[in-house]
Order: C-alpha cells, then sequence, then structure tokens
C-alpha cells in the first residue's frame, strides 16, 4: 500500500500555493555512542511533525531538534550552525558537517554567504566552477562543469541553475 504526505483529489489537482519556510530541522548522531558528536543525518521537517515527535526527540540520546531560518540580510547573524535552539539542550556542541549545512540553505533561499569558503562550497555542491577552468573541465555558459577529467565530478549530472532559480523565484 502506498501513503503520500499530501493526498491529492481530483483531476485537476494544484500543488499547495503557500510554501512554508524552513523551520526545524532534526539531526541524528547515526549512534548511541557518546563520544561521537558528528552529526550524521540532517532532515527538514514541519511544524507539526516536530510537535509530533516532541516527546521521542527529548528522550533520545541521538536525535536533536533544532530551531532554524535562513539569513534574511546581512545584518543578522546566520542560524546554519543550528545552536540558536536546539531539543533536548546538550552539553557541548555538536560537530556539523558544512556539506549538510549547504543542502538546507540552498532549499531554504538563504541568499547571504558569511564567507567565500561558503560560497566555494555550495559551488562544489552544485558543481559550478568558481575559478578559471582548469584542464579537462568543459563548462557550460551557466558555470556548471559537465565534464571534470581531474576528479569525482558534480553531485549532479544535470545543470541545477535552472531548477535553482525557479526555487528561489516562483516558489
Amino acid at each position: 500500500m502506498i501513503k503520500y504526505t499530501v493526498q491529492i483529489f481530483g483531476g485537476s489537482y494544484i500543488s499547495d500555493a503557500y510554501q512554508r519556510p524552513v523551520q526545524w530541522i532534526l539531526t541524528n548522531t547515526g549512534n548511541s555512542v557518546s563520544s561521537n558528536n558528528t552529526v550524521k543525518f540532517m532532515m527538514i521537517i514541519s511544524p507539526y511533525e516536530a510537535q509530533e515527535l516532541l516527546s521521542d526527540i527529548r528522550k533520545s540520546n541521538t536525535a536533536t531538534l533544532h530551531l532554524y531560518a535562513p539569513r534574511p540580510n546581512l545584518g543578522f547573524r546566520t542560524l546554519d550552525g543550528l545552536d540558536l535552539y536546539t531539543v533536548p539542550a546538550r552539553p557541548g556542541m555538536r560537530a556539523l558537517p558544512r556539506r549538510l549545512v549547504v543542502q538546507p540553505n540552498l532549499f531554504a533561499g538563504q541568499l547571504y554567504f558569511g564567507s567565500f569558503k561558503e560560497y566555494v562550497e555550495v559551488c562544489a555542491f552544485l558543481g559550478l566552477a568558481w575559478e578559471m577552468a582548469e584542464e579537462g573541465w568543459v563548462v557550460a555558459a551557466d558555470g556548471f562543469i559537465t565534464r571534470d577529467d581531474s576528479g569525482p565530478g558534480s553531485t549532479f549530472r544535470d545543470s541545477p541553475v535552472k531548477f535553482l532559480k525557479v526555487l528561489m523565484t516562483k516558489i
């Protein structure tokens, strides 16, 4: 039996016109060993899911619920360190790999980079050239590296630029 998050009724279904902002992120270290504080999994959840899972999260040794918001302008500090509000409150910081931070920032529409290093991380994740093309690279007009003979290449087979433009401007 297939279960759907959104149940579709009728033949002329149009997706919900209201897009909720990213507000809650659930992280997990992947094991109950207290010596390993590195986050291995991250999931964006709805306010409803956060409320429903709250009692289980409070009891967990590995799961943590974090308040999140994309950085609206340069006057505000970034919240992508997931340190503003956490449930349960944990002594000491959990190590949060940057590769996991890049993804919710892009999805949530964060428009500002905290550093040039962060810009390079986003470009690497998206497979976009951030420097002059090296030997063996084939770079498309939108900056997407279509071929890279020197390494494993991009996360994407096709350029994500068009999708991100629609995500940022229309959704």
